[in-house]
């Protein structure tokens, strides 16, 4: 979502350069060769995103906790099992870059294969 049309405006081409980018050198270091400008929303905007997100899961945190489990008690998912939970359970309130964005958030590392569902619900506790 981060490098498609609706936040860097790169073309197809750019977009999978990024991509191949991050998945070899991870979000540290590909923050790293961004403008900061680019690699950063305003902090008000950042705020406001995190309230969206935190109220989302905090009106949906029951429903959230059985999908999560669905694949794993300990709610490592895939990226796939990740967004069509989160789409099935927040997608009235976020969209899809929303959701593909938390998916980066909570990722500890691009080449990351399981994301952590109670990461997401650990986000209404602070």
């Amino acid at each position: 979502a981060f490098f498609g049309k609706a936040r860097l405006k790169l073309a197809e081409a750019e977009q999978a350069k990024w991509v191949q980018a991050w998945q070899t050198l991870g979000s540290e270091m590909l923050l790293l060769l961004l403008p900061l400008s680019e690699a950063t929303q305003s902090a008000e905007s950042m705020k406001a995103w995190k309230h969206r997100v935190r109220t989302a899961v905090k009106t949906h945190k029951k429903d959230l906790a059985e999908s999560f489990t669905v694949w794993r008690a300990d709610m490592k998912l895939t990226q796939d099992q990740f967004s069509m939970v989160c789409a099935d359970v927040l997608g009235v309130e976020l969209g899809e870059e929303d959701i593909d964005d938390l998916a980066l958030l909570i990722s500890q590392t691009a080449s990351d294969v399981w994301l952590d569902g109670a990461a997401v619900l650990r986000m209404i506790e602070s």
